[in-house]
């Protein structure tokens, strides 16, 4: 609202990094066995972190699993739905550590405390079934795909071209999973879990047949005669279980498309100015931002247009660049043909796409300011967490410190001699 009462022509760009988090959140939401799931391996987490006793016990039961030589000894990661990676990192940790879980509150279970006895014996019961087995492996599945996307939005580095095109291969990944080949990999895959960590299968069986009296032999049949065919678990099982992995595939798909498809015209002019998109210096596409800016600008529509094909007819029998950034270096040796061109450029690389670089700096404010360096002066907070946010230069100082260690010296004589 302020901004369209201050026509400020910057348009607003939702954090495509938040973007993301909502999808799985929503999804969460949305289908039915979802929240529960989740909700169950937060319980899980909730009831070993409130005691070290019992922490250590589901941190025993990792070490005393057989060829745990290599493996780690982690702990039970805690769900959220402000952190972007914690469903991911949430559903390979139970499917990896699942024996290790079950054997924990199978101890627990046996506990001389009533209470945490019954909460250990109510999670196993939940947590030892052949539902929560295959939505993890559904979830395994489907997250190991918007994992990929999540790292890509917190770069330190990124720009919308390539911000669009991992965007575009995650959806394309997720269409391809909703096929029965997809359902019957993920079942066959829960199936042979369930074998191996000794988890009941619903029940097997086939359908029973009906039977015709040996009166109607000679007969035709045109009505119902009072038999119902019977319907197995197993069919009830694999049917329920078919319904509820294209639900969950059918709501990732619609909500990546709401909230990165729809209502999206800037960001889809913003990629004609990536070269590895095949609408390079689109005319069509480049208009629509252009016309936000014209006023503010003094671009002129028509000679944008026309410097945008001479452009794309320049790349297209030279060098072609690679990045954003290299074809503005480009158009800048020549500027003076290409004014209005580069000037939207240079609007159109300032667009943000993810705002995951400056919440990294709230983050390393903890780490900064912590109880032991409460006493410490704002200058030094200051230039600590310069240090801690420039990571990418400050680290180059740390591998060869030499160029910093003859700068501290020349600044004034030390009792140490640096030099």
């Amino acid at each position: 609202m302020i901004r369209d009462q201050s026509q400020n022509p910057c348009p607003y760009v939702h954090c495509h990094a938040h973007r993301l988090n909502l999808v799985l959140v929503d999804l969460a939401k949305n289908v039915d066995g979802v929240a529960e799931f989740f909700g169950l391996l937060e319980a899980i987490y909730a009831f070993q972190a409130v005691s070290t006793i019992r922490h250590k016990v589901f941190l025993d039961a990792q070490t005393e699993k057989e060829n745990n030589e290599t493996d780690r000894v982690l702990a039970i990661p805690q769900q959220s739905d402000t952190r972007w990676v914690c469903k991911y990192v949430g559903v390979q940790y139970f499917k990896k550590q699942f024996a290790c879980v079950v054997q924990a509150l199978v101890k627990l279970s046996q506990s001389v405390n009533k209470k945490e006895a019954a909460e250990a014996r109510g999670l196993l019961m939940q947590f030892k079934s052949f539902d929560i087995i295959f939505f993890l492996h559904v979830f395994a599945d489907l997250l190991s795909v918007t994992q990929q996307l999540s790292l890509q939005l917190q770069a330190t580095q990124l720009d919308i071209g390539s911000c669009r095109r991992v965007l575009d291969g995650v959806e394309k990944t997720i269409n391809d999973k909703r096929t029965d080949a997809g359902f019957e990999k993920v079942w066959d895959d829960a199936v042979t879990f369930a074998n191996e960590n000794k988890i009941n299968l619903p029940c097997t069986g086939s359908k029973r047949a009906v039977r015709v009296s040996t009166a109607l032999n000679d007969s035709v049949i045109m009505s119902a005669i009072g038999h119902r065919q019977q319907v197995t678990e197993t069919e009830n099982s694999v049917d329920a279980c078919r319904q509820k992995y294209f639900s969950i595939v059918d709501n990732a798909r619609n909500e990546m498309k709401r909230r990165f498809t729809e209502n999206d015209d800037v960001l889809n002019a913003v990629a004609a100015v990536d070269p590895n998109s095949q609408f390079l210096l689109s005319t069509e596409m480049l208009t629509v931002l252009a016309e936000k800016y014209s006023s503010t600008l003094n671009l002129d529509l028509e000679r944008l247009q026309s410097q945008a094909e001479v452009a794309k007819n320049t790349f297209l029998t030279g060098e072609r660049p690679t990045t954003s950034m290299q074809l503005f270096a480009e158009l800048s040796k020549m500027q003076w043909a290409f004014p209005d061109l580069l000037a939207l450029l240079k609007v159109i690389l300032t667009i943000p796409v993810a705002s995951a670089s400056a919440e990294r700096s709230f983050s390393a404010m903890r780490r900064v300011k912590s109880h032991l360096r409460a006493s410490m002066s704002a200058s030094r907070t200051s230039d600590l967490t310069l240090i801690t946010v420039e990571r990418e230069l400050s680290g180059a100082i740390f591998h060869d410190p030499g160029s910093a260690i003859d700068k501290f010296a020349s600044m004034g004589p030390r009792r140490l001699t640096l030099k």
